[in-house]
């Protein structure tokens, strides 16, 4: 029996990297094959998301929008990433 970890797994897979991207972009394009947008609707949701919420909260605390998005996306990305990855 092989003993891996999951660093010779990640290894493993940045060697064959056009595998990889291959097997995500079938991935994201079956997942959204019959919406309008297409592959663009992930980036989309998630601006419209972040700009949202960065309104609303500039509003509240008093901050300007161009102090407060950069920040609020940094973090917003950072949980999404971790979140994902968590989940996946």
């Amino acid at each position: 029996m092989q003993n891996n970890s999951f660093f010779d797994f990640i290894f493993e897979s940045l060697k064959d990297i056009n595998r990889v991207y291959h097997i995500s972009s079938l991935d994201i394009s079956l997942k959204y094959r019959r919406t309008i947008l297409g592959n663009i609707w992930i980036v989309l949701t998630y601006l419209i998301t972040i700009s949202i919420i960065s309104f609303v909260w500039s509003f509240v605390l008093g901050a300007s929008i161009s102090d407060y998005f950069p920040k609020l996306f940094i973090g917003f990305t950072t949980f999404y990433l971790i979140f994902k990855c968590k989940k996946n």
